[in-house]
């Protein structure tokens, strides 16, 4: 396995996306300090599941998102992908190229994939254990810290060792494994004890089953009894309510017609209160009128005392501007007699210091001629050793050039023999590889029709789904309407049920005559029956029939005569009066047709066909609607006319607009009705049910294809994307191959030139070699000539020097009485212009005090002029002011009298509202009993109060009361008893069986799991052991090369077990005897902790190692021993260093320079480099190397 790839974005300075390839060997990364080298090092520590920000060199975690500069914006996320190749076996994954990427977003949110597939942080590590790789593990050292693996503590520092003896994940399942085993303990241990418990509780819990199956049975009569003595109570509050709210209705009536006249009071009175609220709106604008003039006057006034204040000041003013200006021309006198004096003594020491600079002036020039003829010299000195020291370098480069060419050719003529060899290569690889791309394109356009046949075929099963999932939504939404209305029709159905057997709408005498046909006890039984049972009319004539039959909702059936006695004989006995009855056999057939009425049909005909109907019904017509009844009574004057929508017309021509109270038929008819509509929505509710579990069926049928389909796609997909890659690899490894061929064909051709060059250029240099050494020894010659006469020179000019410094130190102090003569000359001079200055400014001032005082005196007399203008002003509006005062007292006395005709009808009414509100707390009394009523049956019974009533539970009150208390009492004595021990005696009884075999379960699985933790203990114990000695043994010999020799040992601290025992670290460079390995110096610790690491390496390489910096501390020497160990690793471990030393970036194989052109953010500028490079001499390797460094 190998890095192939590393793939920022977003992350740190990298804030475009950047690729950098790691091919085989070593690839050094250069470039200034501060561009983000060490970001690329963070970037792969990060990716591999890093989760500490300080490791990241930051505060928090998002301090790895680029963060902006002055030109680009912050980045939303972050964002690397780091690709291995060559997997093979060494990770747990069947691809043979792994890309693993991390992405962290702004918010706090982070997402993890392998292959592009998402995973969580905890499949990342499981990916890396034991693979050398990882965030823990020892193949990548970040800056400044390859010396942590010294300093770390003894037990931090075995997690290395763990790592490279591969038992990581042998701890991590041994970890895993003690966490169950403790699981299963606290359960054992847990389980063990509720047993014990179980058991005890049992034996009690039984018999207080016993006396609870009493207790309950007693418990549910009572709760029977206690259910119809409240729907009674409801019953009785309710019909009280309805009675009072009828006669709360006739209060009312009668109040809102007082309202009428009292809101006719209020409409006058608002109308009034607005026309007084205008009146008062208009006096108060009038008197804000008047304060404003007011206050403008008061204004003008405040000002004129003002600027009357400031005439003042400007007076006061002026008369100190005038006796300052006197007072600075007498002191301007006093002056100008000690300014006269200072003048004199400056014109005598000028003529002093005149005399003293023209002395001085000669001796410079005398100077400046011996320094002109000494820097001559000196000039000719440097002239002749530049010379010099030109011919010396010739004379070196020459050599240096001998050297390299001759090296240069014996390289050329070997490099010569390798491209001849390099060229039969790359041929037969251009062959192969033709071969091979050949058969991947016929492979990839196999793979690609398969995957666009499985695309087709997804994309019908999509589609079927969509629609598949349209109609079982549309058939769901119909379903539930059906659901709906058919609750509706049901719930329709059980009120309606509820009215007729309560037989509303008969009279109480009637109801008794009913129920007593109901009782088979009765004389009466089954020989009595209502009218509408009798007759039922068809759909669309319910309202028709109801209004023709209106009279007759009373009335009763019985068959015979013989019946008919026997009801008469029963009223008689029980004094009931209220009912009416219809005997059919007294009922005498019609033969005579009935009259046929134009636009008319026969009522008779639409109902259902009986004797009653017949004779009930004789001589009514139906017709559409109003307006046909007239047309119909013209044709039969005796005939009963009803329409369709309920409207009567009897025999003497009356029409009954109201619809009648009683809808006994309109009730009966409609039960028929929805009797019918409720078995039809069944059936359709039935077969839509029927379609939807179908559907359902279908749809995840569908599902599971679309979800084979897709899987096996995905598959399929994988394939073409893997023989894509592959083809691609081919492919650029034929063009690589092609290209190589002629490069290599082109640097055969300048190698052979390249030789021819370098044969003539060793016999030219030869000759100016010669030339050279004679032009030496002259140079020399010439040089030392020069030297001696330059030092006479200098000499004479010391002397002179001498004498010219004495004559200066006497001109100086002539110069200072000078300049002090002058300060106290100028000084003089300066204050009698500042004197006319300030006397100038003080004129100026007087003069604009002037002017500015006539400008106030004017504006006074303006302000003067409008305070008395606003006299006249303020005395209008207070006039008028007073007039509308006497408006707005007027409407007020007009509100006042409607406010009193309003009290007096407000009173009248007082009275009505009493009554209804004595009515509606009556009403509210009996709805609060009925509520409360029903709250005690949701809270006792979780139902419904007509719920309740609909159980059909019949009895006597007297004795349900009795029976109630007696069983109240009953439970009351029973005490305290337990009712849920029935079922926690069940509970139990099959929760100890169930304890008894979790206790067999748990022993079996503590012993399996102590079998698997002695068999990791065992196994992490050998590999470590044997991985601890072999590292040691390297660490030795690795120590010794880097340090030439010295002694080193690594050994466990004390403990009784080596998996819990740290690692100490033990060294003593050659010629040092340290007590500590603390005391080693910065670099003597790194070349320590590299040995460590080369030692790990030699036991299990890691596939890449990435040093950043490490070899900051070393010196040339040790940096060259430090190299000669890398090369050892090349063929088993690519190595990523981040330098900036030379020699380190001489063996690399690949140049990757990181810069900054733009500030805060870095940018890549690889270099590749051929494999003759290393062949090239350290000088040349350098040259090449600068336009990196440069970037």
């Amino acid at each position: 396995m190998r890095l192939k790839q590393l793939i920022l974005s977003g992350f740190k300075s990298f804030a475009d996306k950047t690729v950098i390839r790691f091919d085989k060997g070593v690839t050094a990364i250069v470039g200034p300090n501060g561009c983000g080298k060490s970001n690329i090092v963070d970037a792969v520590r990060w990716v591999l599941g890093e989760q500490s920000a300080k490791s990241m060199r930051g505060a928090k975690m998002n301090d790895v998102l680029f963060a902006g500069t002055d030109k680009r914006k912050a980045q939303n996320f972050a964002e690397v992908t780091i690709v291995f190749t060559d997997v093979d076996d060494a990770l747990p994954i069947e691809y043979e190229e792994v890309a693993v990427t991390r992405r962290l977003f702004r918010n706090g949110d982070s997402e993890y994939r392998i292959n592009g597939n998402l995973v969580r942080l905890k499949d990342i590590h499981s990916l890396f254990w034991d693979s050398g790789l990882g965030k823990s593990a020892f193949s990548v050292f970040e800056q400044g810290k390859i010396e942590q693996v010294i300093n770390l503590p003894p037990l931090e520092r075995r997690v290395i060792f763990e790592e490279a003896s591969g038992i990581l994940r042998f701890k991590q399942n041994k970890k895993e494994a003690m966490r169950r085993l403790a699981v299963v303990d606290t359960n054992a241990a847990r389980i063990s004890d509720v047993h014990g418990e179980v058991k005890k509780q049992l034996s009690v819990l039984e018999k207080q089953a016993k006396v609870a199956t009493a207790y309950k049975e007693k418990k549910q009569r009572s709760e029977i009894l206690d259910k119809e003595l409240l729907v009674s109570r409801w019953n009785t509050a309710s019909k009280r309510g309805s009675r009072a709210s009828e006669e709360r209705d006739n209060v009312d009536n009668v109040i809102v017609k007082g309202n009428t006249a009292f809101d006719a009071t209020e409409v006058a009175l608002k109308e009034s209160r607005d026309a007084a609220t205008a009146a008062e709106d208009k006096a108060s604008a009038a008197l804000e009128d008047v304060f404003a003039v007011r206050s403008s006057k008061e204004i003008h006034v405040a000002a004129i005392r003002n600027e009357k204040e400031r005439l003042e000041e400007l007076t006061s003013r002026e008369k100190t501007l005038e006796e300052k200006i006197r007072a600075n021309d007498n002191e301007s006198e006093d002056e100008k007699s000690v300014a006269q004096k200072a003048s004199g003594e400056c014109s005598r020491l000028k003529d002093i210091c005149e005399a003293a600079e023209n002395k001085g002036r000669k001796f410079a020039e005398h100077s400046m001629e011996l320094e002109a003829t000494i820097a001559a010299s000196r000039e000719k000195q440097k002239e002749e050793q530049r010379n010099h020291y030109l011919i010396v370098h010739a004379e070196k480069d020459i050599t240096a050039k001998v050297q390299g060419n001759t090296i240069r050719r014996e390289a050329v003529v070997e490099g010569i023999a390798k491209i001849k060899e390099r060229r039969q290569d790359l041929l037969d690889s251009v062959k192969h590889h033709s071969e091979m791309s050949t058969h991947h394109k016929k492979q990839l356009k196999q793979q690609t029709q398969i995957v666009e046949k499985k695309k087709k075929e997804l994309d019908t099963i999509k589609n079927t789904i969509a629609d598949t999932v349209e109609e079982f939504r549309a058939t769901e939404k119909d379903l539930d309407d059906m659901h709906r209305k058919n609750a509706m029709l049901i719930a329709r159905r059980q009120v309606l049920q509820h009215m007729q057997e309560d037989m509303e709408g008969l009279s109480s005498d009637t109801k008794r005559i009913v129920r007593e046909a109901k009782n088979k006890k009765s004389p009466l039984y089954n020989i009595v029956s209502n009218v509408y049972e009798e007759v039922l009319p068809k759909k669309g004539y319910e309202k028709a029939f109801a209004a023709a039959m209106r009279h007759y909702a009373q009335t009763l059936v019985v068959a015979t005569n013989k019946d008919l006695e026997k009801l008469q004989a029963f009223a008689a006995d029980n004094k009931i009066k209220d009912f009416s009855v219809i005997c059919a056999e007294h009922i005498t057939k019609n033969t005579a047709k009935e009259k046929a009425v134009k636009g008319a049909k026969l009522l008779v005909d639409n109902v259902s066909k009986s004797k009653v109907a017949e004779h009930l019904l004789k001589g009514v017509y139906v017709v559409d609607d109003v307006t046909a009844i007239l047309e119909a009574k013209k044709q039969n004057r005796n005939a009963t006319v009803v329409t369709t929508d309920g409207v009567m017309c009897n025999a003497h021509g009356v029409i009954f607009y109201a619809f009648p109270r009683d809808m006994t038929f309109m009730r009966e008819a409609e039960l028929n009705t929805l009797k019918i509509d409720i078995a039809a929505a069944e059936a359709v509710e039935k077969k839509a049910t029927t379609v939807v579990e179908k559907l359902g069926k279908q749809r995840a049928e569908l599902y599971l294809q679309r979800d084979d389909l897709d899987r096996e796609m995905r598959k399929q997909e994988m394939t073409l994307i893997e023989l894509n890659h592959t083809l691609q690899r081919t492919l650029g490894d034929l063009e690589g191959a092609k290209g190589n061929t002629a490069a290599i064909d082109e640097e055969g051709e300048a190698l052979a030139k390249e030789n021819t060059i370098l044969e003539a250029s060793v016999a030219e240099l030869d000759k100016k070699y010669k030339e050279t050494q004679q032009q030496l020894a002259a140079s020399d010659k010439a040089l030392v000539t020069i030297e001696a006469e330059t030092e006479a020179l200098f000499k004479k000019y010391q002397e002179h020097r001498d004498e010219q410094r004495g004559h200066n130190e006497k001109y100086k102090g002539y110069t200072e009485e000078l300049h002090k003569a002058k300060r106290e000359s100028v000084r003089y001079e300066d204050k009698d212009v500042e004197r006319k200055r300030q006397k100038n400014h003080d004129s100026r001032e007087i003069a604009d005090i002037r002017k500015r005082y006539e400008a106030l005196a004017k504006q006074k007399q303006e302000r003067e002029r409008v305070c008395h203008k606003s006299e006249g002003k303020i005395i209008a509006a207070e006039q008028l002011c007073e007039k509308l005062e006497a408006v707005v007292e007027n409407k007020k006395t007009k509100v006042k009298n409607l406010e009193e005709k309003r009290e007096k009808l407000r009173e009248k009414y007082k009275e009505k509202e009493g009554r209804k509100h004595h009515l509606e707390l009556k009403i509210a009394q009996h709805e609060a009993v009925c509520r409360a009523l029903e709250d005690e049956a949701l809270e006792r019974y979780d139902a419904p109060i007509d719920a309740i009533e609909t159980q059909g539970l019949v009895v006597n009150a007297e004795d349900a009361e009795k029976e109630l208390r007696s069983l109240r009492r009953a439970l009351e004595d029973a005490g305290d008893v337990n009712m849920t021990s029935i079922e926690e005696c069940e509970h139990l009884s099959s929760r100890g069986e169930y304890l008894s075999k979790q206790l067999k379960d748990l022993a079996v699985s503590q012993k399996d799991i102590g079998k698997i933790i002695g068999k990791l203990e065992r196994e992490s114990r050998k590999r470590f052991n044997e991985a601890f000695e072999v590292i040691k043994e390297n660490f030795k010999k690795n120590f010794q090369i880097l340090f030439r020799g010295g002694e080193a040992d690594l050994r466990f601290t004390e403990s009784n077990d080596i998996l819990d025992a740290g690692i100490e670290i033990v060294a003593k460079p050659p010629g040092k005897q340290l007590r500590s390995i603390g005391l080693m110096s910065g670099g003597e610790k790194c070349l320590t902790a590299l040995a460590l690491l080369f030692a790990i390496f030699e036991y299990r390489p890691a596939p890449f190692c990435i040093l950043d910096e490490v070899d900051a501390p070393l010196d040339d020497a040790n940096i060259s021993r430090f190299l000669n160990v890398v090369k050892h690793f090349i063929d088993t471990t690519q190595f990523v260093i981040v330098t900036h030393n030379k020699n380190t970036m001489t063996v690399a194989d690949a140049l990757c320079g990181v810069s900054m052109e733009e500030k805060g953010v870095s940018k890549l500028i690889p270099l590749y480099l051929g494999n003759t490079k290393k062949e090239e001499p350290a000088q040349q390797q350098e040259q090449q190397q600068e336009p990196v460094l440069a970037s």
